[in-house]
């Protein structure tokens, strides 16, 4: 045993440039390199979730992860017993030249193989990693936006405040004077600054109200009137990066796919709403005939526009729930619902 060991150490250098010399030649003469061993699977996933998803009824939605996993590894084991059967043969004038220890070979070709899965697994980590950042960012947005919109609506409270007895002041006078115009004029002012520091607060919850204040500025700067409707607790079971990618994405569609049709046919209408442990999220809004809200946009980077929606889905997943679009001609609605979300003190 002892003899076998010391003969691997020896050769271990060998055995080193073998996997690299593996690796190498199986990316030499193609384009995307090992970006193919991830792409190929993937085109394998989609034609079996079709054909078994969509022809054969099947409705388990982690059926394409079922056959991803499955797939990646049996082309792991599949590529490293095949080219370890055929390493020895191939490798046969060397074998005969010079004296290699022969499971050197098959062992560098399970090894590269071995490796190029690593490599795979490594990008679908990173590519995670990214998905958290990107949700992580966006929870620091929103809550700034609440904690800056909190402080500018109690700034008008106290100001309202200060001027509430100068305002009396003048009615009194008004009032002693007999003229009504003048009262009325004065009561129109209060309620007019009144109702400027209600419109900030959109949701008794923080961070939907931050969401939609943001957002609500964007429909502003893109002329495209909003009107939201919101009647949801203070706090619930729902993780502020996940109320980020909910209805922050929506919306981001939404008022994209407004902005494509004329001015005077925008819109966005935005209910949410509590009810028995179920969050409900419905989002109208106009577009053009023969589009998609979620399926055409102009950003130039594809690969993130469907990447909001796929992040929705895998959100609603994670509580049960389930995302439906109904594209209606020239207008689309989009419906997402949570089940199992609790009302937290």
């Amino acid at each position: 045993m002892k003899e076998y060991v010391n003969t691997f150490m020896h050769y271990r250098f060998l055995l080193r440039e073998l996997v690299k010399k593996g690796i190498k030649l199986k990316y030499r003469r193609s384009y995307l390199g090992i970006i193919w061993s991830l792409l190929e699977p993937l085109l394998t996933m989609m034609v079996l979730t079709i054909v078994f998803g969509t022809l054969f009824g099947n409705k388990d939605k982690t059926f394409p992860v079922y056959i991803l996993t499955g797939r990646l590894l049996y082309s792991y084991y599949s590529s490293s017993t095949t080219r370890a059967l055929k390493s020895v043969r191939a490798n046969a004038a060397m074998i005969k030249k010079v004296y290699v220890p022969k499971y050197i070979y098959p062992l560098s070709s399970v090894l590269y193989n071995y490796v190029i899965f690593l490599m795979i697994e490594k990008y679908t980590t990173v590519e995670e990693k990214q998905h958290e950042e990107e949700m992580i960012q966006r929870e620091i947005l929103y809550r700034n936006e609440y904690y800056q919109d909190m402080e500018r609506y109690q700034e008008q409270i106290q100001d309202i405040r200060h001027d509430m007895k100068n305002w009396l002041t003048g009615l009194l006078a008004a009032a002693e004077q007999g003229s009504a115009e003048l009262i009325k004029d004065r009561l129109q002012e209060v309620l007019g600054d009144i109702r400027l520091a209600e419109e900030i607060i959109y949701s008794a919850n923080p961070v939907v109200n931050a969401i939609l204040k943001v957002k609500s500025i964007k429909a502003k700067e893109k002329e495209i009137p909003m009107q939201v409707t919101t009647l949801l607790p203070q706090r619930v079971s729902v993780d502020i990066g996940d109320m980020g990618v909910l209805y922050g994405n929506l919306l981001d569609n939404a008022i994209e796919a407004a902005m494509a049709v004329e001015q005077e046919k925008r819109y966005v209408h935005v209910e949410s709403k509590f009810q028995e442990g179920r969050l409900l999220l419905s989002i109208k809004n106009s577009k053009p005939s023969g589009t998609s809200s979620y399926q055409q946009t102009s950003k130039k980077d594809k690969i993130k526009h469907g990447r909001g929606i796929r992040s929705v889905r895998k959100v609603a997943e994670k509580y049960g729930g389930e995302l439906m679009l109904k594209d209606q001609g020239e207008h689309f609605e989009a419906v997402l619902l949570l089940n199992g979300v609790a009302k937290l003190e």
